[in-house]
């Protein structure tokens, strides 16, 4: 379905798209843009916004700087042509990944000097920021032993390349493990707290196997057409 198509839902007629372009915000073609559409309308119907939801790591930066800031305007346009295609006010909730910083061993003092730093931005472009650890029934970072799927065995060296960004490689494969196990357990509860919501997810497609079951956009987090996190950049000062 072409980005110029229509869907219907009864109420109006929406681009199958959002009104969203692949070059400036889709990372892929949006997997089922009806059921994207049905959400929307039943957020609509909730709380009379579109409601979207949307992960925020957290890296070994000490604070955000400018490529936070770029992002959230990113991210405050990607809203506003949602909401336009809806012809409706828009609500962004950003899901800070607190618990995933504890599981991929980030100092707390850096995580609470980031955190800090991310929830004047949230205010300052009008996001709501959710901490993770205060989602009602919530896994605890520390689990237990439990099967992983194949699909983490089939991507090992790629997960255990992005987790030596956080620390030394002899722990990698350990802090792999417990950050699948985490992102699994915690599906539930995210859906469970945010029934109505589209997720942004900035993850590959292929990796939708840890996102929580919700009608789901891949877009760009780092600006038109790129897949940057802001909070996977270097430490301020660090080595290149």
């Amino acid at each position: 379905m072409d980005l110029g198509s229509q869907v219907s839902t009864g109420v109006s007629s929406v681009p199958a798209g959002l009104g969203l372009s692949r070059r400036s915000f889709l990372r892929a073609p949006i997997p089922s843009p009806g059921e994207v559409i049905c959400t929307a309308q039943e957020s609509l119907e909730d709380c009379g916004r579109v409601h979207l939801v949307a992960f925020w790591g957290i890296g070994l930066k000490e604070g955000a700087n400018g490529e936070e800031r770029r992002s959230f305007a990113h991210l405050k346009l990607l809203c506003s042509t949602v909401g336009a295609a809806f012809c409706a006010p828009t609500r962004l909730s950003l899901l800070f990944a607190d618990t995933h910083a504890h599981v991929n061993q980030i100092p707390a003092d850096i995580c609470q000097l980031y955190r800090e730093d991310i929830a004047r931005l949230a205010s300052d472009f009008q996001f709501e920021l959710v901490l993770l650890s205060t989602i009602p029934r919530m896994p605890n970072p520390e689990l237990g032993t439990t099967n992983l799927p194949p699909k983490v065995f089939e991507r090992k060296t790629r997960y255990i390349r992005a987790a030596e960004k956080f620390g030394s490689r002899e722990t990698a494969r350990e802090r792999v493990e417990r950050y699948v196990r985490l992102r699994l357990a915690e599906r539930g509860p995210i859906k469970s707290s945010f029934p109505n919501a589209i997720l942004l997810s900035g993850d590959r497609p292929s990796d939708s196997f840890l996102l929580p079951n919700l009608s789901t956009v891949f877009v760009y987090f780092g600006g038109p057409g790129s897949n940057h996190k802001p909070w996977l950049s270097r430490p301020m000062g660090g080595p290149e």
